[in-house]
């Protein structure tokens, strides 16, 4: 909670949602966030001019990248999946930061290929969450400080396009849920006959593709190696079981790597879900408590009595 005009506020401002970017940020002190300007790309300048010497930035390797961002004090170019709106990020790092640490930071957005160059002030720090991939221990969450008016912009747009296909995905997931718990018997058949089509579907491609490469060496041998039609079938037989196995074992290492792939970003995005239900829950106030469980259990009351 932040508290603005002696008055206890959510701190979560504006719709956040996940973004890749490459982010970089260093430590400043609170004197030089309250000299900074407006103008950013000075603040920039001065800082890695006074700290040129500890910059581990590719800068330093390549003149052709600009030496007026921060030096990082993460990985270079490290690429995370953040969570951020035009009023803070959160993102993980390698070491711990505390409340009320100043950093100054550059994003650069990976979808767009824009970067927004900022200050910004750390509200909490603690654990990260660990279904994600490839994320640091600690998760930082910091609020902007002096956001320039055409980044805010840019980030307002972007929050703004991924929100709406957000809707349109929740609003498709809803519908089919809705028509799940109204129509139990009826989804369950559509799915099941569904599934029964692709499956066949899938079985006539292989044994189209297994007809056509057994003509195909029935062709191809003999007109490599001379051999007679005995050897022929013989040869094509085994090389034909040979390369169906090795297409099975690709199949199915890709079906498990997409499986696993799909498991840890549901784990993810739920254990997203689950902190944010708990945030909004601890946000409500007694009263507002009782409204949503009385609603809810109205709910599946007036379901149980007369939907099913």
């Amino acid at each position: 909670m932040l508290e603005l005009n002696n008055k206890k506020t959510n701190r979560r401002l504006d719709f956040r949602i996940y973004e890749q970017v490459n982010l970089f940020y260093r430590k400043i002190d609170t004197q030089r966030v309250n000299a900074a300007k407006a103008d950013f790309d000075t603040l920039f300048t001065d800082y890695s001019g006074s700290q040129a010497a500890e910059s581990v930035t590719r800068g330093d390797e390549n003149p052709a990248i600009d030496n007026s961002l921060p030096g990082s004090q993460s990985r270079e170019n490290d690429t995370l999946n953040v969570n951020i709106s035009s009023s803070g990020i959160a993102f993980t790092c390698r070491e711990p930061l505390k409340a009320g640490d100043y950093l100054m930071i550059r994003i650069l957005l990976l979808s767009s290929m824009t970067a927004v160059m900022t200050c910004c002030k750390v509200v909490y720090c603690k654990p990260s969450n660990p279904y994600e991939i490839d994320q640091y221990p600690h998760l930082v969450g910091a609020r902007f400080v002096n956001l320039a008016a055409a980044d805010r912009a840019l980030l307002d747009n972007i929050v703004a396009k991924r929100r709406k296909y957000q809707l349109i995905g929740y609003g498709i997931l809803l519908s089919l849920l809705t028509a799940v718990f109204l129509m139990p018997e009826e989804a369950v058949g559509l799915l099941i006959e569904l599934s029964d089509y692709l499956t066949d579907a899938i079985l006539d491609l292989w044994f189209l593709a297994s007809d056509y490469l057994g003509l195909g060496l029935k062709h191809l041998i003999p007109y490599l190696f001379h051999t007679t039609p005995r050897i022929t079938d013989i040869a094509g037989f085994y090389v034909q079981q040979a390369i169906e196995f090795v297409v099975m074992l690709l199949l199915v290492r890709q079906s498990w790597f997409a499986i696993k792939r799909f498991s840890q970003q549901s784990a993810a995005f739920l254990a997203r879900k689950k902190a944010g239900m708990l945030y909004y829950w601890r946000e409500k106030s007694g009263l507002d408590k009782l409204k949503l469980i009385g609603l809810s259990v109205t709910v599946i009351g007036c379901y149980l009595a007369f939907g099913l």
